[in-house]
C-alpha cells in the first residue's frame, strides 16, 4: 500500500508526481495495489556499485529489482502471509538520460532537452512495465533447502513453553532468510527506521513503566558517600522508564540515551525533564563511546529493557562491552528482553526471518529472541562477571479483553555485575 520513492541524484529533474502515478497505475493493472513498493533514482556511478555488489558486473545498468519474496517464481504472488511487500527498485537515471537522447538522434528529433524537465509518458511506461516482474528472480537460501522438516522436535523443548505441533511445523517451514541486500539495507536504515516508528507513534505506544521499581529496585543501593544513584538507560526511547523513577526517588540522576534522534527530543521536551536530574543524548551503542558523555566508572545501574533484541546479532557485544566501561565496578546491568518463542516470535508470517531468531517487524525495525544461554555468554564475553550474575526466563500473559484473548509471552530477565577490581 505505501510507496517510498527517493531521488537519489540531481542530474535530471523528475516530476515525482507524475512518476509516483504511474508507478501506482501500474500496481493497479496488475492487482498490486496494497503491496508496498521501494522506487530510488541514481546515478550511474551508484547504480554501478549496487550492480558490482550484487551481480558481480562492474557497469552500470538500467534497472535493478530486488524482490521481498525470493523464494517464488516471478509473476506470483505471496500467499498466506500478511507481508504484503513487493521489494526495491532502482533506476539509472543518467542511462535513461543517454538513452533517450540516442533515441532523438535516430529520429533527427530536437526535443531531448524537454527530459530535464519531465520523463516522457511512454518512456515511463515502457520502463515501469519492463521490471514489473521480468527482472525478479528466485533465489534459494543460504542451504538450498526448502523445508525444514527433517529436523528433529528435540531443538524446540523450551524450558518455559511447550510449543503446540502446529506452532513447531510452522517454525519448521519458516527457513528462507530475506536475501543479503535485504538484510544489509535493513542495518543501514536501522536509525531512519526508529527515528519513524516515533514520529508515527510519537509518545503514545508505550505506557510508562511502573512495573520496574517492583521488579529491580533491590539491586539499586544507595550510594551512601554521595547520597545519589547514577542510572544509565540505554534505549531509553521517549521515557517511559525514567519519568516514575524520577517522580518517586529524589536521589536518582539518570543518563538516557537512544539510537532515535527524535526519540531523545521527546525526552528533552517532556515537562518532567530536569536537566539537574538527566541527561539526555543520542547514541548507537555498537559504534559511539558512551565515555563522551557519560563518564568512565560513574554509574552505579544500567537499565536495558527492550533494547538488545533490535540490535544485529554480531554487534550485540560491542554495545555490552560499551556499556561495562561506564559501570562502577559492583555496579549492575539490568536486563530484559524477548525470549524464545515468544508470542511475537510466533507471529511472523514467511518472509520476516533475517537469521537464526532474527526478524524483521513490518516497519523495518528487527527484534531477536533470546535464550537464557546466549544472553549468558554475551554478558561473559563483555566482562560482567557470571558467578554474581543471573538469567532466567520469565512468564506473563497479555490479557485483550476486548477480543477475549490471552497471549502467552516469554521474556529473558536478568542482573550481570561488573567485576568489583580488576
Amino acid at each position: 500500500m505505501t510507496l517510498l520513492f527517493e531521488n537519489l541524484q540531481k542530474g535530471i529533474h523528475i516530476n515525482t508526481k507524475l512518476l509516483k502515478l504511474h508507478i501506482n497505475v501500474i500496481r493497479r493493472l496488475f492487482g498490486l495495489k496494497s503491496y508496498d513498493l521501494s522506487v530510488t533514482c541514481l546515478t550511474n556511478h551508484e547504480i554501478a556499485k549496487l550492480n558490482a555488489q550484487y551481480r558481480g558486473k562492474k557497469e552500470p545498468t538500467d534497472v535493478l529489482a530486488f524482490p521481498f519474496y525470493e523464494n517464488i517464481k516471478p509473476g506470483v504472488l505471496p500467499s498466506s502471509t500478511d507481508v504484503l511487500d513487493l521489494g526495491d527498485i532502482y533506476l539509472d537515471m543518467d542511462e535513461k538520460l543517454q538513452s533517450h537522447r540516442e533515441n532523438c538522434e535516430s529520429k533527427n528529433e530536437n526535443s531531448c532537452s524537454n527530459i530535464k524537465e519531465d520523463i516522457k509518458e511512454k518512456d515511463l511506461d515502457a520502463k515501469m512495465n519492463n521490471i514489473s516482474f521480468t527482472d525478479m528472480q528466485c533465489v534459494k537460501d543460504e542451504s538450498g533447502e526448502t523445508s525444514g522438516n527433517d529436523k528433529s522436535d528435540e531443538k524446540y523443548c523450551h524450558p518455559a513453553r511447550k510449543l503446540s505441533e502446529a506452532e513447531i511445523t510452522k517454525l519448521q517451514k519458516d527457513v528462507t532468510c530475506v536475501s543479503d541486500f535485504k538484510r544489509n539495507k535493513l542495518e543501514k536504515e536501522a536509525q531512519k527506521n526508529w527515528d519513524l516508528f516515533y514520529k508515527r507513534n510519537t509518545t503514545k505506544f508505550f505506557k510508562d513503566r511502573h512495573w520496574t521499581k517492583r521488579e529491580f529496585d533491590e539491586l539499586c543501593p544507595m550510594d551512601v558517600q554521595t547520597g545519589r544513584r547514577t542510572v544509565l538507560e540505554v534505549g531509553c526511547g521517549v521515557g517511559n522508564f525514567i519519568w516514575p523513577l524520577l517522580q518517586e526517588d529524589q536521589s536518582l540522576f539518570f543518563y538516557a540515551c537512544d539510537f532515535s534522534p527524535r526519540a531523545v527530543q521527546f525526552v528533552k521536551d517532556n515537562p518532567n525533564f530536569d536537566p539537574s536530574r538527566c541527561c539526555a543524548f543520542q547514541c548507537d551503542l555498537t559504534s559511539d563511546d558512551l565515555r563522551v558523555t557519560v563518564p568512565h566508572d560513574s554509574v552505579d545501574v544500567v537499565s536495558m529493557i527492550f533494547v538488545l533484541s533490535a540490535i544485529h546479532p554480531q554487534k550485540m557485544e560491542s554495545a555490552l562491552s560499551n556499556i561495562i566501561k561506564v559501570m562502577k565496578p559492583g555496579g549492575s546491568l539490568l536486563f530484559r528482553d524477548y525470549g524464545l518463542y515468544d508470542y511475537a516470535m510466533l507471529r511472523f508470517a514467511p518472509g520476516h526471518k533475517l537469521s537464526e531468531n532474527f526478524y524483521v517487524r513490518q516497519d523495518g525495525t528487527r527484534a531477536y529472541y533470546f535464550t537464557t544461554d546466549k544472553v549468558l555468554e554475551l554478558a561473559g564475553n563483555s566482562g560482567f562477571d557470571l558467578l554474581e550474575s543471573q538469567c532466567e526466563y520469565i512468564q506473563r500473559e497479555t490479557i485483550n479483553k476486548k477480543e477475549d484473548l490471552c497471549v502467552p509471552r516469554i521474556f529473558v530477565q536478568g542482573k550481570f555485575v561488573k567485576p568489583r577490581s580488576t
